[in-house]
Parts: C-alpha cells; sequence; structure tokens
C-alpha cells in the first residue's frame, strides 16, 4: 500500500528498483547510534557496498546529512521524488552494465575503510591494519586495476612479488605481511559483492627465505636446530618468568619509567601461561570476574561466540594474584570490582587498548632478552604453551574442556557444559578439581630468592652484566 501511494511519480523500472531497495534495507547500530542503510553490495549496483541513508532534502546529499532510525521515514526517502530510487537509477543509466567493471580496488577500498571507520572506528586494530595494508601495498600496485579484474594468478604473482623498505633497503615482504594483505584483499571482495565468490580465494602461501640453508642443514644432520619449537618446556617458562622479574626491578623502575609504567609484566606473563587468555582479554579482565572463592573466572572475550566463557583458577595462580593486589595498592589503587586486575600504565586513557600494545611490547622484550623468543611468536606463545601442557596432562583435564577454556570456534560438548549455564554454583559443581592442577609454575618467593644473582642471556650476549 506505501509503495503504491508514494510511487506514482516513478518510472516502471524505477518502481521496481524502489521496490527492492527497500527489501534491501538494513538497520545498523554503529557508533553514533541505530539508523537505516541500504545494503547494495552487489554488482548490478556499481559496488555502491552499505550506503547509509541521508535525508535527500538536505544540502549535503548524498554523501552527508540527517540519518534516520525510523524504517517509515527511510523507506519515504527511496520513494520521494528525487530520492534514493531516483538517484540510483540515474547512476546506473549513465554507467550501463559496465558500472561495477569500472570499480578500481582503490575505490573500493576507500569505502570498505570508510564502512570500518563507521562501524569499528580509526582505533580499532582491524581499521589499522586494513588501512596500513591497502595504503602501503595493495593501492600502489593494484589501485588503478578492476577489481573484478582481479584472479588468483595476478594475485597469487603480486603477493609472491611483495616487497617492503627495512633500514634503507628492500626487501622481501614477510609471510605475516603477505598473509595479511592477502587477508585484507579477500574482506574487500567479500564487502564489497558479497553475493558473489571471491575469485581470488584459496591462494595458498609459504616462507622460501633460508629455505636452500635449511635444506643444507637438514642433510648435514642438523635436524634439531632446524626444526622451529612451537611452546615452550617448563625449564623455559621459569627463565622466561625469572627475566619478567627482572625486567620489572631493572629496566621499569628506573628514573625514567618508574612514573608511567606499573611493574606487572612478570604477573601478566604468569596471567597470560596460567590462563591461556588471549591478550586483548587479559586488558579487559577486571577484579569482578576473578572469584577466588568458587576456584573459577570469567572471560569475557569476544573474537568468536565461544570466547565469552568460564575458566578453571589454575592453584599456582593464587599467589600471583595476592601479589598482584599488593603491587597495586602499593602503588594507590583500590582494586574496586570495576577495576582492571593488570593495569599497565599510570593515568591511561583508553585503557584496554593501551594495555593490549603494552603487554605485547613488554612480552616480546622479556622473550628476547631471556633468549626464548620463538620466530614470529611472542605474546600468543603464551597460549601455546597452555594448550600444549593441557593436551599433555590428559589424565588432568578432556581435550574438549580445553578448547573450551581457550575459546575455540569448535570445542564439541564442553561449551554447553561450562560456558552455557547460568548460574556460577552449577558451573563449579561440574568443573573437576584436576581442571585447576595441569598448569604448575615456581611461586614469587621461589624467584625472588634467585633475582639477586641473575642476569638475562640477552644481557650476557652483549657483555653486560647490569644495566647502564
Amino acid at each position: 500500500m506505501l509503495l503504491s501511494m508514494t510511487a506514482g511519480h516513478l518510472t516502471t523500472e524505477e518502481a521496481k528498483l524502489a521496490a527492492e531497495l527497500v527489501r534491501r534495507l538494513k538497520s545498523r547500530r554503529t557508533l553514533n547510534g541505530r539508523h537505516w542503510t541500504l545494503d547494495l553490495r552487489h554488482r548490478r549496483f556499481g559496488g555502491l557496498g552499505r550506503v547509509t541513508l541521508f535525508c535527500p532534502s538536505g544540502p549535503s546529499w548524498p554523501d552527508a546529512g540527517q540519518t534516520t532510525d525510523n524504517r517509515a521515514a527511510a523507506v519515504d526517502w527511496i520513494m520521494m521524488r528525487g530520492g534514493y530510487a531516483q538517484y540510483i537509477a540515474r547512476r546506473r543509466s549513465v554507467a550501463g552494465s559496465g558500472l561495477s567493471e569500472r570499480l578500481t580496488v582503490a575505490d573500493a577500498a576507500d569505502q570498505y575503510l570508510k564502512h570500518l571507520e563507521t562501524t569499528l572506528g580509526r582505533s580499532h586494530n582491524t581499521y589499522i591494519n586494513r588501512q596500513s595494508a591497502f595504503r602501503c601495498h595493495v593501492n600502489p600496485a593494484l589501485g588503478h586495476t578492476p577489481l573484478v579484474a582481479l584472479n588468483r594468478k595476478s594475485v597469487r604473482e603480486f603477493l609472491g612479488t611483495l616487497t617492503i623498505r627495512k633500514q634503507g633497503k628492500t626487501v622481501p615482504a614477510a609471510l605475516r605481511t603477505r598473509a595479511n594483505t592477502r587477508a585484507a584483499l579477500l574482506a574487500l571482495w567479500h564487502f564489497t559483492y558479497p553475493d558473489d565468490g571471491c575469485p581470488y580465494f584459496g591462494i595458498s602461501l609459504t616462507d622460501t627465505r633460508g629455505a636452500r640453508a635449511r635444506r643444507e642443514r637438514i642433510v648435514a644432520g642438523e635436524v634439531r636446530e632446524v626444526i622451529q619449537p612451537k611452546a615452550f618446556d617448563d625449564e623455559q617458562v621459569a627463565d622466561i618468568l625469572l627475566t619478567a622479574m627482572w625486567y620489572d626491578v631493572h629496566v621499569l623502575k628506573r628514573p625514567c619509567q618508574r612514573s608511567r609504567f606499573v611493574p606487572l609484566t612478570c604477573e601478566a606473563l604468569v596471567v597470560a601461561f596460567a590462563t591461556g587468555m588471549r591478550i586483548g582479554e587479559i586488558a579487559r579482565w577486571r577484579v569482578k570476574h576473578v572469584m577466588e572463592n568458587e576456584g573459577v573466572a570469567l572471560v569475557a572475550g569476544t573474537k568468536n561466540a565461544n570466547a565469552l566463557r568460564v575458566i578453571p583458577l589454575q592453584a599456582t595462580l593464587r599467589p600471583w594474584l595476592a601479589r598482584i593486589r599488593g603491587k597495586v595498592t602499593a602503588a594507590g589503587g583500590d582494586m574496586s570490582p570495576t577495576d582492571h586486575v593488570l593495569p599497565m600504565m599510570y593515568g591511561m586513557e583508553n585503557r584496554e587498548l593501551r594495555t593490549s600494545k603494552q603487554l605485547i611490547r613488554r612480552i616480546a622484550d622479556v622473550m628476547r632478552l631471556s633468549g626464548h623468543k620463538i620466530d614470529q611468536k611472542a605474546a600468543h606463545a603464551c597460549r601455546n604453551y597452555h594448550a600444549t601442557v593441557g593436551k599433555l596432562n590428559g589424565h588432568l583435564v578432556d581435550l574438549p574442556s580445553l578448547k573450551s577454556y581457550l575459546g575455540h570456534v569448535a570445542v564439541g560438548g564442553a561449551t554447553e557444559r561450562y560456558v552455557d549455564r547460568t548460574h556460577i554454583d552449577l558451573i563449579v559443581r561440574e568443573m573437576p578439581a584436576s581442571h585447576r592442577q595441569f598448569i604448575k609454575f615456581p611461586s614469587p618467593a621461589e624467584l625472588e630468592a634467585r633475582l639477586a644473582e641473575y642476569v638475562p642471556l640477552g644481557m650476557k650476549a652483549c657483555g653486560h652484566t647490569q644495566l647502564q
């Protein structure tokens, strides 16, 4: 009825287009609130993507203006004279069927980044990573290429020849850089044409740097030196924790550091090893999430559907939690239920983002100093250790439960048993006591007893026994 009442000024083709636009109306929640958009991510719409509806009578239409959260108003803006139906019909008639074929990679990337900025914000890691990939790698090489002209051969050749500038020299890009660039191109296609399969999907990447040297070492029998470990053993973890304690005492308590940074690097590493949490989850971990009386902790994860979970509180973690409370209280904090468990800096704004970046930087520094840095891994190696120890101790914790504690996407029946329960007492009652016993590492007192005469391996390699 509404279409017939308002579409008298539209031609037959415009009326058909208007009806399809009404079907493509989507209500979306963004940083600026909820408003109506048009989902035009299809080739026949020229790759317009998600179009935020603005009032057609505004002076800056169609690029800006007043939005609406009222569906009736959104339909009226589509059907009205000079509205979205006639505007999009004019674009299609001018460009013809070749409009989407002329949408370049650079133009599509601009639309995609605007969408990320609107929905996630400029400080979100996804926006930062995608913007960097397009600015540094994709646009200089493929910016003027039509997006629909990309295929598996051209994208594979582009990724295989990708280079970066490092210390004034042009060198081949690392595997991680090429993987991030590939992910950006895949996300660009799925955003622009969600109804069509990506023509360059399924490209595999391999790291060929040093392949000849590795083959020669394998032939010479140096197999153990070539194979890179994926997780630490207990002795290496103890050494890393001792290095972190040394780092807190000798690095973060220097005059230029002690007024800015809270010396909780060792405690943060203990939490990462003992819980298997991701860095972002540790940054969001609050005092009210730690339920010591029940022997469990809540992880406010958001990466996937199973990231929000309840995990067992390891017995060896309890003295370290007491140490955290003592340090924060001594620094002037009160550890109220809404405070963060591991504040990394004093007086922070945007606390969670800066805590994540501080943690990543400190963990990488500590692992280099200890001499146990795994290639292309730093903070995530803590999750590898947690998963490895749990799997090796299968008599203490079963594999489905371990996967649920790590927040993996596919976990089997453990999610229903532990995560989806409403009452914490049911979770505690069903959680075996052995699940709180499979991670073991030294206590704070044991590490402090070794700290006085300890010098990290990284300092010894430089010929130093103490900081200048």
